[in-house]
């Protein structure tokens, strides 16, 4: 992808294992071609993360921001020492100029790529507000201090601001899985077992978001 280059267009970067090329949301205007090393790509959604993709060498990435001028998508991470070659924006104009194949192939790595993200990116956001959803179950049981404890499905999704049908959906799994009772849009939480269950749902969505 590099060929068209000069000696003097070329702008080379070493970076160590453990180095934060970008994070999500900073400003930026150059892409990057791994030449050496694996760099991962991680996308965040309140407070937990998912790893999109992990890019090896002849990998590029950071193409998003340099074509249009918008804050980075994604983190990118090296998590093995890597020789990264950076192309800054007026550099890739000039490319494009002289292969335009070089924008075939980037758009098809990239469909690629944005397809594997939509699919984390809904995974994790159907896990985080799972999360919020028992949290938020726990939440009253502490407040008020005792079972039986009765939720009211469209207030407890009113203060999530979570969809009505999502978390009576979520609702009827728990309830399946003997966390509770889901009856004429109330969910009962009874008694301990129901708490025990609900606590251990909980830590397991938690360890799927953090794997």
């Amino acid at each position: 992808m590099d060929s068209t280059l000069t000696p003097v267009q070329r702008h080379e970067l070493h970076a160590p294992r453990g180095t934060v090329i970008f994070r999500q949301g900073d400003l930026g205007d150059s892409m990057f071609v791994i030449e050496r090393g694996r760099v991962r790509i991680v996308f965040s959604f309140e407070g937990h993360a998912a790893e999109v993709a992990v890019l090896e060498p002849g990998a590029f990435f950071g193409e998003l921001s340099l074509l249009g001028g918008a804050a980075r998508t994604a983190s990118a991470e090296v998590i093995e020492d890597a020789d990264l070659l950076v192309i800054r924006r007026d550099t890739f104009v000039m490319m494009m100029q002289d292969d335009i194949d070089i924008v075939f192939r980037m758009l098809s790595d990239m469909g690629v790529r944005l397809a594997r993200t939509d699919e984390r990116f809904l995974a994790l956001i159907l896990r985080v507000r799972r999360i919020r959803i028992l949290g938020g179950c726990l939440r009253r049981i502490s407040a008020g201090g005792e079972t039986p404890a009765v939720l009211d499905v469209e207030r407890l999704a009113e203060e999530l601001q979570v969809a009505p049908p999502e978390v009576h959906a979520t609702l009827a799994e728990l309830a399946a899985q003997g966390a509770g009772t889901l009856r004429d849009g109330q969910f009962v939480i009874q008694d301990r077992e129901h708490v025990t269950r609900l606590t251990e749902a909980l830590c397991r969505l938690a360890e799927e978001v953090t794997d």
